[in-house]
């Protein structure tokens, strides 16, 4: 299986092909990712509780796979990807 690598960006750029973060509370936090195609979606990530949302292993690897789903039908975005730098105990 193949992973696309998305880098570590900011919430400012929002470039393509990147991510960035911020914390909710203490457990919760928000994780942002432009598409290739530029489209900004929303992956959750709750700490200690893996069944909801998308889970993000240590190495940034997440599952299940992202889909882009930009409005009307989304832009064919569907791929399984990696989290470049991520590291869960330091998300801003």
């Amino acid at each position: 299986m193949t992973h696309m690598i998305i880098r570590k960006g900011n919430s400012k750029a929002q470039a393509k092909g990147t991510w960035w973060s911020h914390r909710t509370d203490q457990t919760n936090y928000i994780v942002h990712f432009a598409c290739p195609n530029g489209h900004v979606g929303t992956l959750f990530w709750t700490k200690g509780k893996p069944e909801r949302y998308h889970q993000i292993a240590d190495d940034g690897t997440v599952s299940p796979s992202v889909v882009c789903d930009h409005p009307p039908d989304g832009c064919g975005f569907h791929q399984f990807i990696i989290l470049e730098d991520w590291e869960p105990q330091r998300v801003e």
